[in-house]
């Protein structure tokens, strides 16, 4: 069946919580809202949907026009891998121009993460389809590395034309198979840092692995996180925060 309609609500101190809108689900079956992610200012949303039949997993960005009083949609919908479950899990940054998108279930389970950008307009590649380069699996960086200095991002007039998003990079994976890599996923403020779970890596014990993205190019942040306990599903769940360093 259908999913019901994603709802928004926004906390006011003298009324409680208003209805700030709804998000009507894509015309075929499956789950809508199976993730969200909401930017700081909470005017824009990324809603992933699995769909029943595997062949319509996406993820939509949506911004909401105070004048109208109403969420419209940002690019067209993000795809990713057919029978991937893109869209599994979503992450957005502060200002609502990058998304990361996790497809737990990609190639036979292995997983794979992919970065989106709000960017002015298409100068390669179609809107929100994936890349074809092969999954990255970068190489750690060196320990003792200085700290990351979070990358700028810019900020953008919503009201202009600029509704395009593109992937950034290579997919991510972590080379092993029916890991569900992105099982878990996490943003740092700038969306330049980003934390991905795999609970079922190394035969269920579980990793969690994170990433920069810089110029074009993903590295992996020292070597992947794990636990010491047998079956732990490290990774089950991950959080970043602001600055990425915790």
């Amino acid at each position: 069946a259908n999913s019901v309609d994603v709802a928004v609500y926004r906390y006011d101190a003298v009324d409680g919580w208003e209805a700030r809108g709804s998000l009507a689900p894509p015309a075929t079956a499956g789950v809508w809202g199976y993730s969200m992610a909401l930017n700081y200012a909470g005017d824009m949303v990324a809603v992933g949907f699995v769909s029943t039949d595997g062949n319509s997993d996406a993820v939509y960005v949506f911004a909401y026009d105070e004048a109208a009083q109403l969420w419209r949609p940002v690019g067209d919908a993000l795809t990713g891998s057919v029978s991937g479950s893109f869209g599994a899990r979503v992450a957005m940054n502060r200002g609502g121009t990058r998304v990361a998108v996790s497809a737990v279930t990609e190639d036979s389970s292995r997983g794979a993460v992919r970065l989106f950008d709000l960017v002015h307009s298409p100068t390669s590649q179609p809107t929100g389809r994936p890349s074809t380069q092969p999954s990255a699996q970068p190489s750690p960086l060196p320990s003792g590395q200085p700290s990351r200095q979070p990358s700028a991002m810019p900020s953008l007039d919503l009201a202009t034309t600029l509704k395009t998003l593109l992937q950034q990079g290579a997919a991510l994976d972590d080379g092993s198979a029916a890991s569900e890599f992105g099982f878990a996923l996490s943003a740092s403020q700038d969306g330049g840092r980003v934390a991905v779970g795999a609970p079922y890596a190394n035969d269920g014990d579980g990793a969690v692995f994170v990433f920069d993205y810089a110029a074009g190019v993903w590295s992996q942040v020292h070597a992947a996180l794990s636990s010491s306990t047998t079956g732990a599903l490290f990774g089950y769940a991950v959080a970043l925060s602001a600055t990425g360093d915790t």
